[in-house]
């Protein structure tokens, strides 16, 4: 195995096309890009102390982007669930939205703040990125497997999150025609497995790379076995294919059994930088004739339309009716983008008690997604959340600011 020389790449953000001749990747996205998006979707089968417990469909979205710090990266972790065969049938219900930060160790992206996140996975060697000729010599390499350390993501049934250190094995295939292209395919597998002793944690080829606080909570046990094909452009790039099939059973301290089955499948993108978006959005908007709508980026460079001062019944979810002309140019506005994922964020005025206002935020973030979607917009396009009276931009002691607070967001997400 130290015959092959390898990158870790952390989550799987794989730009082969920019690896250079020697040492590691210092960056997660490519030099003329605002950032990396990657998107996990998990399709899996539920099954509760040996009953059928349904069917989920979850999404993991990561956006990254380099901070002002040298070898320092910053982003959001976004999930959605639900209980449905496709996702791209309904609107869902944002989970969590979290902040996370990671830096560069010298030999991998390590993660610093916030849930945790897949790290190390995968691990390529580096004859991959040398276009066809590094290819196919590493495809007819004597070695042709290796192995690497990472840490898993995992949602406990108690809806916690938890990342367990793992090794992961990897075995190239071969040169194959994928979609008409010349790829090389690699087989990967890994076993998890907790409770793990504290001496073998610390000796663990992972120990570097997780967080103890990140480990699950005492009581749980986890035995899981993923298995998965990646399948790579030649020429270089992001891979075309990373699916993962998963067997995992979990006990939870009360003795409860969760099966879980099926597959989950990882997209990586590339994101351009938005100006040109941006400024075509503010031009549609003007010959539109849309008041009180802008449109900018926020800190991570995602396309942000904040739409000010809607009209809602007080203290509920209903628009007033003076809204429709509002909403019938903004969903023109979001028909041109067509591939973009949408996500719609409710604020209020910071009056009543916290849990109102983000109950309050959720219904009308929701009701602006159902009248956009009744004016044409595909509903699986849509992920919503409320944060209630938690992000202010204007004064809440004044008319004037808490008119300002009540709004609503508009965020544009990767495919």
């Amino acid at each position: 195995m130290n015959t092959v020389f390898r990158i870790a790449l952390f989550l799987g953000a794989l730009f082969l096309g920019a690896l250079s001749a020697g040492g590691t990747i210092p960056l997660v996205a490519q030099e003329n890009s605002a950032g990396v998006e990657i998107v996990r979707r998990f399709n899996l089968t539920l099954r509760q102390d040996g009953r059928y417990a349904g069917h989920q469909q979850r999404e993991v979205r990561l956006w990254l982007v380099a901070s002002v710090d040298p070898g320092a990266y910053e982003g959001e972790i976004l999930v959605s669930e639900n209980t449905i065969r496709d996702l791209r049938t309904v609107a869902s219900l944002m989970e969590s939205r979290d902040a996370i930060t990671m830096v560069h160790d010298g030999e991998r992206l390590v993660q610093r703040s916030g849930v945790p996140v897949w790290q190390g996975i995968p691990t390529i060697p580096r004859g991959l990125a040398g276009g066809a000729a590094g290819a196919a010599g590493a495809a007819n390499a004597e070695n042709r497997e290796w192995q690497a350390p990472a840490v898993i993501r995992v949602q406990l049934p108690d809806r916690s999150v938890a990342g367990i250190p793992t090794v992961v094995a990897y075995r190239l295939e071969g040169v194959e025609t994928y979609r008409g292209e010349q790829s090389v395919r690699i087989e990967f597998g890994y076993r998890l497995q907790w409770p793990q002793s504290e001496t073998q944690l610390e000796e663990h080829p992972a120990a570097e790379m997780f967080r103890w606080a990140d480990l699950p909570a005492e009581g749980f046990t986890l035995r899981a076995n993923h298995q998965g094909t990646i399948i790579i452009p030649v020429g270089g790039g992001v891979p075309s294919l990373h699916r993962t099939n998963v067997e995992e059973l979990i006990t939870a301290p009360d003795g409860t059994k969760t099966e879980r089955r099926g597959f989950f499948l990882t997209w990586y993108r590339n994101v351009p930088h938005t100006d040109g978006i941006t400024d075509d959005l503010v031009d549609r908007l003007q010959s539109l004739r849309v008041p009180e709508v802008d449109v900018g980026r926020d800190e991570l460079n995602r396309v942000r339309l904040s739409i000010r001062n809607l009209q809602f019944v007080a203290d509920e979810a209903r628009l007033l009716a003076g809204e429709t002309h509002r909403l019938d140019r903004i969903a023109e506005l979001l028909q041109t983008v067509p591939e973009a994922t949408v996500l719609v964020t409710g604020h209020t005025a910071d009056i009543g008690s916290a849990e109102s206002q983000v109950s309050l935020s959720v219904q009308r973030a929701k009701t602006i997604v159902d009248a956009l979607i009744e004016r044409g917009l595909a509903p699986g396009r849509f992920r919503y959340e409320g944060k209630g009276g938690t992000q202010p931009v204007g004064d809440n002691t004044t008319e004037e600011g808490r008119a300002a607070n009540r709004r609503v967001e508009i965020r544009l997400l990767g495919e």
